[in-house]
């Protein structure tokens, strides 16, 4: 579930406030969690009888073909927007990684020592990989090596062949890496803040902003875990504690999401405006502890894109050609297209946090809000159990799912 949105977490809460933000978090949480639970509990009957069932084919059976259309559409939605992300950030700390070993290998520019230096960056207005004039890292524009102009052409001929493989098993082995560079982003982020110290002017700082939807619409993509979540359920050694894992599972990313995000807020040392949608970049790239971050995010993301790349095209093949693999042609002309809007985005659109929130609040509407509540709603009211009470109630939900969407481009973030 908790992935490259908890780089742009601290951007998000200042979006919508300090108070506002960390309120946000923790309720998100609560909705998108109970809605993903609903998901388990529509499919329990069918998974006790032994079986094997996705819940695009519960959209169908309830919602008919125009259900699973959508369902499997909006399944495939965030993983596209995951594989854009990825892009722009490959490029970003590939980008940066390049000029970590230009300065301090190649040239004479002083290594910024991690465990005492208090600077950061405050770029005037965000452009991935580009710095102002307070940075030890100035990007020349006439320079091949530049963060949108080449790095994001380069990746192609790493990740094109990559993409075209059958299997990804390959790839699979790596997964613990994601893990791993969470744990690190957090130790990162306690290892800044006890540098910085507290630095919060309640007299300065607003409590609420009304951007705030910014926040949710990164926060609905940030917590999607439910166009996956029967297939992960499914080899639970005991099915009788999903709901309760379940629930483990989205306290413990809600935590994590509000300490990373809260923590860098509270102890950022400059005006709260200067964060980066994301958080590595409010660092020079002689930056030791950032270089390593980078690089640990980089390797993961290497694994990760092939793999996310895979997932869609079996989705979209299956339910096109009823085939994973239909030809090579096939298979080339999905990655041209989809590797070329990854390259687009980088290119053009490089802003991650914002990229997030409407790509989260549109893939998020269907699988976050509407579809888990209007199925439950059908099989209840099928059941004969359907009050007006729950029916009003999760109808709400499905709401502030379209409003969750419609804000987006009503909000200046």
């Amino acid at each position: 579930m908790m992935g490259t949105s908890l780089l742009s977490m601290p951007w998000a809460i200042n979006q919508a406030g300090f108070v506002l933000g960390t309120i946000l978090v923790i309720v998100m949480a609560g909705i998108i969690f109970y809605t993903c639970y609903l998901i388990i509990k529509c499919s329990q009957e069918k998974v006790e009888h032994g079986d094997v069932v996705e819940f695009s084919a519960l959209c169908r059976e309830y919602l008919g073909k125009p259900g699973e259309l959508i369902a499997v559409l909006f399944s495939v939605a965030p993983l596209v927007s995951a594989v854009i992300v990825f892009w722009v950030l490959m490029s970003n700390f590939l980008f940066n990684s390049g000029k970590y070993i230009q300065e301090n290998i190649f040239s004479v520019a002083l290594v910024i020592n991690s465990s005492t230096t208090l600077e950061v960056l405050c770029p005037g207005g965000y452009s991935a990989g580009v710095t102002s004039s307070n940075s030890s890292v100035i990007q020349d524009e006439n320079s091949f090596w530049h963060v949108q102009h080449t790095v994001p052409y380069l990746l192609i001929a790493v990740f094109f062949p990559l993409c075209s493989v059958r299997s990804p098993t390959f790839f699979t082995k790596f997964n613990s890496l994601g893990t791993v560079s969470a744990i690190y982003i957090i130790i990162f982020t306690i290892i800044k803040a006890s540098i910085w110290g507290v630095n919060l002017d309640f007299k300065k700082i607003p409590m609420f902003k009304a951007s705030f939807p910014a926040l949710t619409g990164l926060l609905t993509l940030a917590y999607l875990i439910h166009n996956c979540i029967l297939s992960i359920m499914r080899n639970q050694e005991n099915p009788k504690n999903n709901e309760r894992d379940l629930s483990v599972a989205f306290c413990l990313v809600a935590f994590t999401y509000t300490l990373v995000g809260v923590l860098f807020f509270i102890s950022f040392p400059r005006e709260k405006d200067c964060i980066q949608q994301v958080l590595l970049d409010n660092f020079p790239a002689a930056d030791v502890m950032t270089f390593i971050a980078r690089l640990f995010l980089l390797f993961q993301l290497t694994t990760v894109f092939p793999l996310a790349m895979y997932v869609i095209r079996v989705q979209f093949m299956f339910y096109f050609f009823k085939k994973t693999y239909p030809s090579y042609l096939h298979v080339f002309i999905l990655n041209f297209v989809l590797i070329g809007t990854c390259v687009l985005f980088a290119v053009v659109y490089p802003h991650v946090g914002d990229f997030i929130r409407y790509a989260g609040s549109l893939s998020g509407v269907a699988y976050d809000y509407a579809l888990p509540c209007i199925v439950y709603i059908v099989i209840q009211k099928q059941k004969g159990k359907l009050s007006w009470l729950s029916a009003g109630f999760h109808s709400i939900i499905v709401l502030l799912g379209f409003a969750n969407l419609m804000a987006q481009f009503f909000t200046s973030a």
